[in-house]
């Protein structure tokens, strides 16, 4: 779909270790395919460089796309809009806590929210 609609690609997948240095070769757009894991992982990557991102949410509940008003179309819609879309600016936040920092860009939990949401049983051991 990207090659057809006169794209060039280069496929790197933010599972893979060292992922984010792919982001440090010169690049028009960065597209992000995958759910608001994988965006929120993206997005952290790539803040601070000028560098427009598309999103073509492939995941559960694509909250993201959502509160950023992406239209539910065809990923071939999506994609051929690319180029005329207006580019549009979005806030990032940033948490502070006593152990550290992180950036959001949807939004966080603390308190009795944050250990209301179960966690993956990887992360079991580590939770204290």
């Amino acid at each position: 779909m990207l090659g057809t609609a006169g794209y060039g690609i280069r496929y790197q997948s933010s599972k893979e270790k060292g992922w984010a240095t792919a982001l440090d070769q010169p690049t028009e757009l960065v597209v992000i395919a995958g759910g608001d894991g994988t965006v929120a992982r993206v997005v952290k990557a790539v803040l601070g460089r000028s560098v427009p991102l598309a999103l073509l949410p492939v995941g559960t509940a694509n909250n993201v796309a959502t509160a950023i008003g992406l239209p539910r179309v065809l990923f071939e819609e999506q994609i051929s809009g690319w180029k005329t879309a207006p580019r549009v600016s979005f806030d990032v936040g940033m948490a502070r806590a006593p152990w550290g920092f992180d950036y959001f860009i949807e939004g966080f939990g603390a308190g009795v929210l944050a250990w209301a949401i179960p966690l993956p049983e990887n992360e079991l051991s580590s939770a204290g």
